[in-house]
């Protein structure tokens, strides 16, 4: 065909979405990780994918296997909507094609070509039906001639999950001589593996099914291999406990969704020998080793816990190479990122909700208490170890205290900094008896005002809202997400040599170094000048893509519009002779990456950063200023986290503690942080007594803005200054 090429977004041709697997299980895995995988990203900023570039991905993306699905699709949410069905094993999905190929029976002949830019919808309803049934009997078609006038790309989209063939030497003890080994060889597949791999499978059978059974208060023999937990009286109160006892005995991190996508005993365990080998290994010769050896030393740390005024009480908890805790405390090496997140005075979410009816303070203490078994990092405490920081779960209580007020104490008000006071809580997780999270719930005259505070190093914006969310929900009773602790996902990223940095950063745009300033020792971040800026965010958008081109018009979004109206604002504000300015938005990249889960509890952002002059900024159009901080979000990828990761972790080696405690991501002189909360898709903050009307943050840190959704379309925003005259930053 002659002509332009169209994009996919300019047209309404249906798209045939395909999958295949070895089986059918993998097949269904398949689906419900894509479904996954596009729910994340629906609602995402940068933008979800192309369904043109999905369905390309997909057909070309790897070569088909046995068993396979087709059918088309208008949109990213009818491709959720018919997955669903199928990983719900639905019997009946109208317009979905299942079939198994096979080497000996061919294929029926191809179904005729068609122009998908010059027919009618339904003729490529028709056309795509026929293609869609003729590819799950075992059709090979040419993907490229589909695509005829189209520039389809390749993305990054959930990888397949292999099931390994697992071949082993296996040692076969003698009946008659306890000593005699025979070794038995089998030509090997994909790699080899010890004997022991069989018995650990059976092992860990009868282990896991005790686990469920004491979580469930149900005998063990009662649960089949292939029995589903859920008909077992597995639910979310149950599973909490599972999966706690889980971590505790196999030192692994295994979320809810797990549960869901391996819902028998069999299939749960093929998991864990699949994605935790190595830890399971590990756990194993640790207990042998342990039966035989009980003289390791073992490292002792102070773990702090609530005296009765609210305060801390120390008192030791013993961990075997900040391992393996005592008593089965959990214990998590932060990943590269949090260190960020580390150092003293540095940036921590305090926020304080006023409800206007009382809250009772054992409701939310004894939920408190379920959720944190959950999201145990709340209560815990930083440890260091040589040039390294761990989190440390306590035994005791997380740390929350009720405090009556005077009859005269009054909510404070955002402008008025001095009327914090009474509500000030010194909250420095660095100290060696506080925890990284504090609570305090102030009963005034009139109504309840709660003090949550989180260190960042365990937490990022969304993370908070859905701590918060879940302990508000476990109040009124309901069940909620279980989080997943998978730090340990990231760390690995760290790990790459010098060598492969090198080959990553070869275009020179991976040296992230210069991207940190460190703070200075003794001086204070921390912001006096705050100004609350308010839009109509879906108005200001209406009306910037009715000025815009169609190029501009297609980039920008709300939060892009809004970042560059206060990216002005703030730049207004810095002295004339600031030069080139710093963005930096964080991007949360649950909705990017397939490593980490929607309910991944930790830091998961990473900043898409822009320099301009400060000159550019002020006298650029807003809406072009929009189109350029979307351009600098859409820019970034897995390879993004990767990088941030790796250079955070080598300063962390070459330079130690010292200086990562010194890091900072933007110097507030010249830089903005840009932190988007309005997109956060969570229920309200309501723990059953209707939600808070007031919402206030004690603290602000300089070079920070936090957008925040009020009523409707209507955002506000904290912006928060840097004191001029003073210097808080020194760069690298």
């Amino acid at each position: 065909m002659g002509g332009e090429p169209k994009d996919a977004l300019s047209i309404q041709t249906p798209m045939l979405i395909v999958l295949s697997a070895k089986d059918n299980d993998r097949l269904v895995e398949r689906a419900s990780d894509l479904v996954a995988y596009l729910s994340a990203r629906m609602n995402g900023e940068p933008p979800p994918p192309r369904l043109l570039d999905v369905a390309y991905t997909l057909q070309l993306g790897r070569d088909p296997m046995k068993e396979r699905l087709a059918f088309l699709a208008n949109s990213l949410q009818a491709v959720i909507e018919k997955l669903t069905l199928f990983a719900a094993e639905a019997t009946e999905i109208v317009g979905l094609f299942r079939g198994c190929s096979s080497e000996d029976i061919p294929a029926d002949p191809a179904p005729p070509a068609i122009n998908t830019l010059a027919a009618t919808p339904a003729e490529l309803t028709d056309a795509g039906a026929q293609f869609a049934a003729w590819w799950v009997a075992g059709g090979e078609p040419d993907w490229e001639s589909l695509y005829e006038g189209l520039e389809p790309r390749r993305i990054s989209l959930p990888t397949y999950r292999f099931s390994r063939e697992r071949c082993w030497f296996r040692e076969t003890v003698s009946d008659t001589n306890p000593n005699s080994v025979s070794i038995h060889t089998k030509e090997l597949s994909q790699g080899s593996e010890l004997a022991g791999e069989n018995i650990l499978q059976t092992q860990l059978l009868t282990e896991i099914r005790q686990l469920l059974g004491a979580a469930l208060k149900l005998s063990p023999a009662r649960i089949g291999d292939r029995q589903r937990l859920v008909e077992c009286g597995l639910d979310s109160v149950t599973t909490v406990s599972f999966l706690k006892q889980l971590e505790r005995k196999y030192d692994i991190q295994v979320s809810a969704d797990s549960l869901i996508k391996y819902p028998t005993l069999e299939s749960l365990v093929g998991f864990l020998l699949r994605h935790h080998i190595g830890a399971l290994r590990s756990t194993r010769d640790h207990r042998e080793a342990a039966s035989v050896e009980h003289g390791e030393a073992a490292t002792t740390s102070t773990c702090p816990g609530n005296s009765a005024d609210g305060g801390s009480n120390g008192h030791s908890v013993v961990a075997a190479g900040l391992v393996q805790g005592q008593k089965g405390l959990r214990k998590l090496a932060l990943a590269p990122l949090d260190y960020l997140f580390v150092g003293p005075r540095r940036f921590a979410i305090q926020v304080l909700y006023y409800f206007e009816s009382h809250l009772d303070f054992a409701q939310l203490q004894s939920a408190l208490r379920n959720v944190a078994e959950a999201f145990y990092p709340v209560n815990s405490s930083l440890l260091r170890h040589q040039e390294q920081y761990f989190i440390s779960e306590c035994s005791d209580e997380p740390d929350f205290a009720e405090i009556h007020c005077g009859a005269q104490a009054m909510p404070p008000e955002q402008d008025r900094p001095e009327s914090f006071a009474p509500f000030q809580v010194g909250f420095d997780p660095r100290l060696p008896k506080e925890k990284l999270a504090k609570f305090r719930l102030f009963q005034l005259l009139g109504g309840s005002l709660l003090s949550v505070n989180v260190s960042h190093a365990i937490a990022d914006g969304y993370s908070f809202y859905y701590f918060l969310s879940s302990w508000a929900a476990a109040c009124r009773g309901e069940s909620f997400q279980l989080p997943d602790h998978s730090q340990r996902r990231l760390n690995p990223l760290a790990q790459h040599s010098l060598q492969q940095r090198a080959n990553d950063y070869s275009d020179g745009s991976g040296e992230l170094d210069s991207f940190f300033s460190l703070l200075e020792a003794g001086l204070d971040p921390t912001a006096s000048r705050v100004e609350t800026l308010r839009f109509d965010g879906a108005s200001l958008l209406t009306e910037a893509r009715e000025a815009s081109d169609e190029i501009t018009r297609n980039k920008i979004t709300e939060n892009s519009l809004l970042t560059a109206l206060v990216w002005q604002a703030y730049a207004r504000a810095l002295a004339a002779d600031a030069g080139k300015l710093v963005l930096a938005c964080p991007i949360d990249f649950r909705r990017l990456s397939s490593e980490l889960s929607p309910s991944f509890f930790g830091n998961a952002s990473a900043p898409a950063l822009l320099r301009l002059e400060r000159e550019q900024v002020l006298t650029e159009s807003v809406t072009h200023l929009a189109a350029l901080i979307s351009d600098a979000i859409r820019s970034c990828d897995e390879l993004t986290l990767t990088r941030y990761h790796v250079s955070l972790d080598e300063l962390r080696r070459a330079r130690g503690l010292d200086a990562t405690d010194r890091l900072a991501l933007v110097d507030p002189r010249n830089g903005l942080i840009v932190t988007n909360v309005a997109r956060f898709q969570l229920p309200p903050v309501d723990f059953g007594t209707g939600p808070f009307i007031g919402e206030f943050t004690p603290i602000n840190y300089a070079g920070t803005a936090v957008i925040v959704r009020e009523e409707g379309s209507k955002v506000k925003v904290r912006l928060s200054f840097p004191d001029h005259g003073k210097t808080i930053f020194e760069s690298t």
